[in-house]
């Protein structure tokens, strides 16, 4: 959650001031994956998935709302997310609800 929400690239025009409209858009997306379930073989497997999943955040953050790359980013992000999450934890899904 810090290095792909809190820590905003103040350089980055776009990363520097977004929206409210925004912030809460990607909360709620970064919260669905923190809430979700991901098994891995070992840490090493585990920490080369979130390193990845990591950067894709950070290219997500900088470029335009809803734009065409916002999009395709996003679905990226989604896509990666699928192949490795088992699905909500039954605890976080009460949350959420």
């Amino acid at each position: 959650l810090d290095s792909v929400y809190f820590q905003q690239n103040s350089f980055d025009a776009i990363d520097a001031a977004v929206s409210p409209e925004r912030q809460r858009y990607v909360f709620n997306v970064i919260l669905t994956i923190l809430a979700s379930n991901f098994t891995f073989k070992d840490k090493d497997e585990g920490r080369s998935y979130f390193n990845r999943l990591r950067q894709k955040f950070l290219d997500f953050n900088g470029v335009e709302w809803k734009s065409e790359r916002f999009v395709a980013l996003e679905k990226e992000i989604s896509n990666m997310v699928a192949e490795r999450s088992s699905g909500l934890d039954k605890a976080a899904e009460k949350i959420l609800a």
